[in-house]
């Protein structure tokens, strides 16, 4: 029995440490389309901090770096 509560409290961390992976990359995804780009990277690099695979760890560098190149489109598009 008393494992039986171990093994839940553990999957129960899991999900919430995923839970809040996900609405960090989704809040910045929304302030990526909002054209936020500084709150976009403050929530996609908050987001490492519940990463738990090297597959979550990509996600993050890939979003740091869409953002990014969302910053030299925009400012190429002002100097035109």
């Amino acid at each position: 029995m008393n494992l039986m509560f171990v093994i839940c409290e553990v999957y129960l961390r899991y999900v919430c440490v995923l839970a809040c992976r996900r609405g960090h990359d989704d809040l910045g995804d929304h302030y990526l389309d909002c054209g936020d780009l500084a709150n976009a990277l403050k929530c996609y690099s908050r987001a490492r901090d519940y990463c738990t695979t090297a597959r979550h760890l990509v996600n993050m560098c890939l979003n740091v770096i869409k953002v990014r190149h969302s910053s030299l489109y925009t400012s190429f598009d002002i100097c035109d």
